[in-house]
């Protein structure tokens, strides 16, 4: 099962593209945790996921502020691969939404 539900702020401003005739938004979201190291310091962890979001939703997504909208997300991972210079091969990892809850 490929299912992911993630909780974090929008941190970039949205890309709103069309592929195949459906009409698609891109966009980054960033969490944040705290986790503990040996010794009981913490740590902070900030993360960004790239997201990509069709249907509906888009129309909310136009309306979110920077950096000061916090969102959840359920979709499921895909990964996309792109050859860059020099012959290397890069994995770009991506959510693909299903549903969004502005919270």
């Amino acid at each position: 099962m490929n299912n992911i539900n993630i909780i974090g702020q929008v941190c970039s401003k949205p890309s709103f593209y069309e592929q195949n005739g459906k009409k698609l938004v891109r966009f980054h979201l960033t969490t944040r945790e705290v986790i503990f190291d040996l010794h009981g310091n913490p740590r902070k962890i900030s993360e960004k996921h790239r997201i990509v979001l069709g249907g509906d939703a888009i129309q909310l997504i136009d309306n979110i502020e920077v950096n000061q909208t916090s969102i959840a997300i359920e979709g499921k991972m895909k990964y996309s691969y792109i050859t860059i210079r020099g012959g290397q091969t890069r994995c770009i990892p991506e959510v693909i939404a299903n549903e969004m809850v502005i919270l």
